[in-house]
């Protein structure tokens, strides 16, 4: 990337002292035209180079991060905030998705068909946290829900942390209760009918976890224990890195309709970013679609005050 941003780097000062050249000879007789479209080639020139370094820097300067935990809680406006949270979730997913990157649900509150109250998921490839940290903060929704006739304004709360390297985590047999039930869901009687599916109860931590990803329990059980080795770890991080607690909190403020990093606003059909005051039309297409999200994600990254181009011209 340094590479690259060098090459560019001059390539804009190539184009710029070509200008300087050009414009010595507008005077001269019979140059002034062609000098005017030299002039105007390198003016685009210097436009795409600029450009190029902002997006080439800005991800340079992205906080690193191969491996997060992204937790959505419901805030502000009861149902309709779980019904929003349900739905950032789902966009959320088919970015990861969309970018190959590895999607674990580690916990899921749901508020049966009104949507989510709270879910962390684990996200890992390469940048993640590059791709989801200007996620951080207090999403806006403003709408009429189906059933009623008012524009509701309700917020959830978006944090995202990056996964510290790995933390020695022994997890004593005699802390954990295993059992096995029957199965449920697709799959038959041989799932309905066996006991494949793990149950286990951490009793220090009141953790419980429930597998039956396969149809068989000795395969259930050992994925089950990873699964509560997540969970036992993201509280371990939780509780006893300050760090990461602070982070939660900045990223979280109250939870109120005024501390919006962003609205989701569906009367005027657009999504606002209020830290960079960058906008996209389209707020069905930006939940749904990852392209329309990207596209956003860039103009929002580019007017970082990190990315900018004043602020990188300005360092010295």
């Amino acid at each position: 990337a340094v590479v690259s941003t060098q090459s560019t780097g001059k390539e804009y000062q190539t184009a710029l002292a070509n200008i300087e050249e050009c414009l010595t000879l507008v005077n001269e007789e019979g140059m002034r035209k062609v000098v005017e479209e030299e002039v105007g080639e390198l003016v685009e020139l210097v436009a795409a180079s600029k450009a190029a370094i902002e997006d080439q820097i800005g991800q340079v300067l992205a906080p690193p991060g191969d491996c997060i935990f992204l937790e959505i809680l419901m805030a502000v406006g009861g149902t309709e905030s779980a019904v929003f949270a349900q739905e950032m979730l789902q966009l959320y997913e088919s970015v990861a998705g969309y970018h190959g990157y590895q999607w674990k649900l580690l916990e899921k509150d749901s508020r049966g068909d009104e949507g989510l109250a709270k879910a962390t998921v684990q996200i890992t490839g390469e940048n993640a946290m590059g791709m989801f940290h200007f996620e951080a903060g207090v999403h806006r929704v403003q709408r009429v829900p189906f059933n009623d006739t008012r524009i509701h304004t309700s917020t959830v709360v978006v944090t995202v942390i990056e996964k510290p390297p790995d933390i020695a985590l022994e997890i004593n047999p005699a802390d954990v209760e295993i059992s096995f039930t029957t199965g449920t869901g697709p799959g038959g009687q041989f799932v309905n009918r066996r006991k494949s599916r793990c149950m286990l109860h951490h009793i220090p931590s009141g953790i419980r976890i429930s597998c039956q990803e396969e149809r068989d329990a000795d395969k259930n059980k050992p994925i089950a224990m990873r699964m509560l080795s997540d969970m036992l770890l993201k509280r371990m991080i939780s509780d006893k890195e300050g760090k990461i607690r602070d982070s939660r909190k900045s990223q979280a403020l109250q939870g109120d309709r005024a501390d919006k990093i962003r609205t989701y606003n569906f009367k005027s059909n657009r999504v606002v970013d209020h830290r960079y005051g960058e906008s996209v039309t389209g707020v069905v297409e930006y939940l749904r679609n990852p392209e329309v999200f990207d596209k956003f994600r860039g103009k929002v990254r580019k007017r970082s005050p990190m990315t900018t181009w004043d602020s990188l011209s300005s360092t010295k």
